[in-house]
């Protein structure tokens, strides 16, 4: 599937398990936590994705990575604006934070070149990949590490439905869950395609979803004050995402 709708998906999910496992502590906060660890855990399994630029700036792959650091960006902003606490509970921890920054970098980077030399859906598509980059989410900021994970599960979960992915050599497999170790040619269903109706549809039900849980969660906070960053988030995670889809479409001649 697309790099948006993994970013859909995770943001959808994420503000899910905030409600389900954290709705009697609705702030302003988790919902900005929920929502952009879970969608910064969507788009961090594909950093196997090479870009086919053909002449492009950016393709899908970079263009999903630029909206969840836009999305970032905002929720720091409004974190900042609001006073929730987030980025200065990061700062309270800065040697934690500076390790699992850096350690969440290193495992990207090394995850991005297997996918160079050896295809993608390989080592960031496995459980090993997703349970490191958890612990240096959850060492900088140990509310996300939850979110980020089910982020990443879900991409995964996701992705077992396409079909089979091509090596360098010619050759396609599915998903392999314990990469390196490789069972037979790995997971894939082939009930949908990366760029087809499927994926589409899962998109768009994934925003409704996510729109209906913000709905739902600043019902929860029963504050119009507290309100006011989830509902500048949502809409932020509406354009950013329609506007990442439009230009993949276009892309794509659709």
């Amino acid at each position: 599937m697309m790099g948006y709708t993994h970013a859909a998906i995770g943001a959808a999910g994420g503000l899910a398990a905030a409600i389900l496992f954290g709705a009697t502590d609705a702030t302003p906060a988790l919902y900005v936590t929920a929502t952009i660890a879970g969608a910064i855990g969507g788009v961090a399994v594909d950093a196997d994705v090479i870009d086919q630029r053909e002449g492009r700036i950016v393709t899908d792959g970079s263009r999903s990575r630029l909206a969840v650091i836009g999305l970032l960006i905002v929720g720091l902003l409004l974190d900042i604006g609001a006073e929730m606490g987030i980025l200065s509970s990061i700062l309270s921890k800065s040697d934690n934070a500076r390790i699992g920054f850096f350690g969440f970098l290193i495992l990207f980077l090394i995850a991005n070149l297997i996918g160079r030399f050896v295809g993608h859906r390989t080592f960031s598509h496995s459980l090993w990949f997703i349970l490191l980059t958890t612990v240096c989410i959850t060492l900088g900021y140990p509310v996300a590490g939850g979110y980020y994970f089910l982020g990443a599960i879900l991409h995964l979960l996701f992705d077992l439905l396409n079909h089979q992915a091509p090596n360098k050599d010619g050759t396609w497999h599915g998903v392999w869950l314990l990469y390196p170790i490789k069972l037979g040619k790995g997971i894939a269903l082939k009930k949908c395609k990366a760029f087809g109706t499927g994926n589409t549809t899962i998109y768009f039900l994934s925003m409704i979803l996510y729109v209906a849980l913000s709905i739902y969660y600043v019902r929860l906070m029963g504050s119009v004050e507290q309100a006011v960053a989830p509902v500048i988030l949502l809409v932020a995670t509406i354009v950013i995402l329609h506007f990442v889809r439009r230009k993949s479409e276009k892309e794509l001649g659709r």
